[in-house]
């Protein structure tokens, strides 16, 4: 049989195969059974083709941590077709959009694809959801959760840890040996700083031969390029030795990774640009060179300290 425009129709094709390889095929199947698998037999029923719908959501999601104001963050997506028209919901729970209301924002976003959010909570997670407005709404589509964490640091800066933890965030649940900040007093080169700690914090030693991988992260935000790269550098005191007792530095592209503590960093998302840095007895001062070039420029700078 030919259509009007003279192609052959298409053939469907259902396939059920049991567990010995025998294959059943047919033009419609009802309630072909595989005797070696189980004893109910398998149904299909209301299937129907046609035409998809007119108003449809967008394909993909993203989002952005804003510098300058924590709290701060750009939503943003990728219409399906020329829509130019959304509906969006972010909550601090998880909800049905079709039925609940969020509890953060619920607003209509003509123009641009993309939404700025203000005032969000730190350490939180935030949920958000997108539909396409047209005659009849689309339906909902959830954007990517994400853990908010404060504004990125925005390049040049320097951070001397003097005001606190200048929102450089610990990854070390269960480990024995933490990151902690305060004042080490038989450091005379220093008031405030981040160091290690094998009892919450109350003195400054570790323990050896117990395993802990305890990490520091903080967001960046980097210019576009730079003409003559960019430099890290950081002062740096402590003893131990390569490679059970060191500290390594990482920055990571992708900002929904997080590292675990406790396991090995992921090498598929960490690009790690120094290592081994141990046998330090006095303050050193180190230099690590970065690409000119940065590919996201949004990254998230990690250190980890070994204890072995």
């Amino acid at each position: 049989m030919r259509t009007e425009a003279g192609k052959m129709p298409e053939c469907l094709i259902f396939l059920i195969r049991n567990g010995l390889g025998v294959s059943n095929d047919r033009f419609g199947i009802i309630g072909i059974k595989d005797w070696y698998a189980c004893d109910d037999p398998l149904y299909i029923d209301l299937f129907r083709i046609a035409e998809g719908p007119s108003c449809v959501p967008p394909v993909e999601t993203g989002y952005r941590l804003l510098p300058g104001t924590d709290g701060s963050v750009l939503l943003s997506w990728t219409p399906a077709n020329e829509e130019d028209r959304w509906e969006v919901k972010v909550s601090s729970t998880p909800i049905d959009p079709a039925t609940q209301t969020a509890d953060i924002l619920e607003q209509e976003v003509p123009g641009e694809p993309q939404c700025q959010v203000e005032g969000l909570q730190i350490g939180s997670h935030c949920y958000w959801y997108v539909r396409t407005l047209c005659d009849e709404p689309s339906a909902w589509f959830q954007g990517k959760t994400f853990l908010v964490d404060p504004a990125p640091l925005q390049v040049p800066f320097l951070v001397d840890f003097e005001q606190g933890e200048s929102g450089f965030v610990a990854l070390q649940e269960n480990q024995l040996n933490t990151w902690q900040h305060g004042h080490v007093p038989y450091v005379a080169d220093t008031n405030q700083c981040f160091y290690i700690s094998n009892d919450g914090g109350a003195s400054y030693a570790y323990t050896n031969l117990q395993e802990s991988r305890s990490y520091l992260y903080r967001e960046i935000a980097f210019p576009d390029s730079s003409a003559n790269g960019f430099e890290l550098s950081f002062d740096f005191t402590g003893m131990g030795s390569a490679p059970n007792h060191v500290m390594e530095i990482y920055l990571v592209e992708n900002l929904d990774y997080y590292p675990e503590a406790g396991i090995f960093t992921d090498p598929v998302f960490c690009d790690e640009i120094g290592d081994n840095f141990c046998n330090s007895p006095e303050w050193q001062n180190f230099k690590l060179e970065l690409p000119a070039n940065i590919e996201s420029p949004t990254q998230t700078f990690v250190t980890k300290i070994i204890k072995h």
